[in-house]
């Protein structure tokens, strides 16, 4: 984009404008309601950097704490940051998983780990399902491989986007 460059060309910060639309977009929190039967559900359409979006995951994170289960609704998600992957990962998976997935490249290899979340913030005791179709991208579709390796969620929908390396295979619904 010929702003970006702009930008650059000025020694502006190119983030500032992202980061001003992610919050003014609840950081890709769509939806976020209790249901009926104190369910808990989080309509996400976007991987937001967690480091600017770590307040409104937190309080999200903890109006949902009190409910018997929670849907994470990853339908038409566009994916984006790992840093987010990482933060619900720590807010979604025991303390004892925090290796939650390894990448490889032709030159070398990361792991990712989740991020050190405190108690009070942590919605692991609870079920989860996550829904996901075939325009769940990326980031979407790494969360849904690493709860579902890890027995965290239930998968529900249709096979995702491809996008990861292999498309994530969901329950039909």
């Amino acid at each position: 984009k010929p702003e970006v460059s702009d930008k650059l060309k000025k020694k502006k910060d190119i983030h500032v404008d992202q980061n001003k639309k992610e919050k003014s977009e609840r950081y890709g929190f769509e939806k976020v309601e209790i249901l009926n039967g104190n369910i808990g559900y989080i309509k996400l359409k976007y991987f937001a950097d967690a480091g600017h979006a770590k307040k409104e995951v937190f309080a999200i994170s903890d109006q949902m704490k009190n409910t018997n289960a929670l849907i994470l609704d990853l339908r038409g998600n566009l994916g984006g940051s790992g840093s987010m992957i990482q933060l619900l990962s720590g807010i979604f998976l025991n303390e004892s998983e925090t290796n939650i997935l390894n990448i490889h490249y032709s030159n070398r290899e990361v792991t990712m780990k989740s991020d050190l979340v405190t108690a009070d913030h942590k919605y692991s005791e609870h079920p989860v399902m996550i829904l996901c179709d075939d325009q769940t991208y990326s980031a979407g579709e790494a969360l849904c491989l690493i709860f579902k390796n890890r027995g965290r969620a239930m998968l529900v929908g249709s096979t995702t986007a491809g996008a990861v390396v292999a498309a994530v295979v969901c329950t039909s619904t």
